[in-house]
C-alpha cells in the first residue's frame, strides 16, 4: 500500500470529560463551601449562650487594651494591671446602674399611669393639630376608665419562670464575660507568641506578627474611638435634656449613648422616647418638639460630621452592610447581637482589609 492510499491521520481532540470534570469539580467546590458557611451560622445558632460571652469579653478586652498600657509603664505585673482595669470597669457599671435604677424603677412603675396620661395629652393635642392616628385610638382603647388607669399585671407561672430562666442565663454569661475578659488581658501577648512559634519559617512568622499587630492595633482604636463618642453623646443629650427642662436627664443620656451602637435604629428609638416623655411632660407644642427635636440634631451632626471625621471614611461601612449586620446579628443573638452587630462588622473589615485574599470582601463592605 502507497502512502497515497493511506487514510489521513485523525486531528487530535481534547477529551471529552475534561471540560466536565472541570464544572463538576467546580460546583462540588461551590457545595462544600455553601454546606461550610451553613454550618458556621448553625454553630453560631447553637452555641450562642457560649459564643456570646467569649465575643463580649474579646471585644472588651480590645476596648480596654490602650488603658493596660499607662499601667504596665509603672512597672506593675500584667495579672495586677488586668485586675484594676476589670474592678474599674465593673465600678463604672455598677455605679451608673445604681444612679440609674431609682429613676428607671419610677418609669417601670407607672407605666399604666403613663399610658393613661398619653392618651389625654394625645387627644388635647388632636384637636390642635388635627391628627387622628392608630396609636391614639389603640391608648384610648387601653383608658376605658377616665377616672381610673388600668392596672397591667402579669399573671401565669410560666411567664415568670421564662424571665427568671432569662435572667440566670443572662448573669452565667455576665460571670464568664467577667472572667475571660481578665485572663485576656492578664495574658497580654503569650497566645501570639504560641501562635507563632508554631509558624514554620521566619517570613510567616514575621507575617503573622505584623497582621496581629495591626488588626489588632485598628480594632481596639476604632472600639476605644467609638466609645468615647458616644459617652460625649451621653453627656451632650443628659446637659441638652436638663436645660431643657426634661426629667431625669441622666436616664435619656445613658440611652442613648448605649442605642448609639445600633446604627439608624438606636437614635431612632431613643427619639421616639423623648417624644414621649416630652409629651407627658410639657403642655405646649413648642415645647413637647424641643427634646426630640434637638436630639435629631445632636445625633445628626455626631453620625454624620463628627465620626467620619474621627474615624475616617476608610472604616466607614456601607449602609446596606449595617443594615444586613443588624438584622443577621440580632436575629441571630437578640438585642445584644444587634448591640455588637457594628462593632463585629468593623472587626471583620479591618481583618479582611489586612489579609490579601479577604481584601475583595472588605472593599465590598466599604460606603
Amino acid at each position: 500500500m502507497t502512502d497515497r492510499d493511506q487514510p489521513p491521520p485523525a486531528a487530535e481532540t481534547p477529551p471529552e470529560n475534561e471540560a466536565t470534570g472541570h464544572s463538576a469539580s467546580s460546583i462540588r467546590s461551590w457545595a462544600l463551601s455553601l454546606l461550610a458557611v451553613l454550618a458556621v451560622f448553625y454553630t453560631l445558632f447553637l452555641a450562642s449562650e457560649f459564643l456570646l460571652p467569649v465575643i463580649l469579653a474579646l471585644l472588651l478586652a480590645l476596648l480596654l487594651n490602650p488603658l493596660m498600657h499607662p499601667l504596665r509603664q509603672l512597672r506593675l505585673p500584667d495579672a495586677i494591671c488586668a485586675a484594676i482595669v476589670v474592678f474599674g470597669l465593673l465600678g463604672a457599671i455598677a455605679g451608673t446602674g445604681y444612679a440609674l435604677s431609682t429613676p428607671a424603677a419610677k418609669w417601670v412603675q407607672e407605666a399604666p399611669g403613663v399610658l393613661y396620661q398619653l392618651q389625654r395629652k394625645v387627644n388635647a393635642l388632636r384637636q390642635t393639630v388635627r391628627e387622628v392616628s392608630q396609636t391614639a385610638e389603640q391608648v384610648e382603647r387601653l383608658a376605658q376608665s377616665p377616672n381610673k388607669p388600668p392596672v397591667v399585671q402579669l399573671q401565669g407561672q410560666g411567664l415568670r419562670d421564662i424571665i427568671l430562666a432569662r435572667l440566670r442565663s443572662i448573669a452565667i454569661g455576665a460571670v464568664m464575660a467577667t472572667f475571660l475578659l481578665y485572663f485576656m488581658l492578664a495574658s497580654g501577648d503569650r497566645f501570639l507568641r504560641k501562635l507563632m512559634s508554631t509558624m514554620p519559617t521566619f517570613r510567616d512568622k514575621r507575617r503573622t506578627l505584623e497582621i496581629s499587630r495591626r488588626v489588632q492595633g485598628e480594632v481596639s482604636a476604632y472600639l476605644f474611638t467609638f466609645a468615647l463618642i458616644n459617652i460625649g453623646l451621653a453627656m451632650v443629650t443628659s446637659l441638652t435634656m436638663y436645660l431643657l427642662g426634661l426629667p431625669n436627664p441622666v436616664l435619656w443620656g445613658v440611652l442613648a449613648g448605649v442605642l448609639n451602637f445600633v446604627p439608624y435604629l438606636g437614635p431612632a428609638t431613643v427619639l421616639t422616647v423623648l417624644a414621649v416623655v416630652a409629651t407627658l411632660t410639657f403642655d405646649q407644642l413648642h415645647a413637647i418638639l424641643l427634646p426630640p427635636g434637638a436630639f435629631l440634631v445632636i445625633t445628626s451632626l455626631e453620625g454624620q460630621l463628627l465620626t467620619p471625621m474621627i474615624l475616617g471614611r476608610r472604616l466607614a461601612l456601607s449602609p446596606i452592610v449595617i443594615f444586613l449586620g443588624l438584622i443577621f446579628w440580632g436575629w441571630l443573638w437578640g438585642v445584644l447581637g444587634a448591640l455588637l452587630a457594628v462593632p463585629i462588622m468593623v472587626s471583620i473589615k479591618i481583618v479582611c482589609d489586612h489579609i490579601e485574599p479577604l481584601q475583595p470582601i472588605g472593599v465590598m463592605m466599604e460606603r
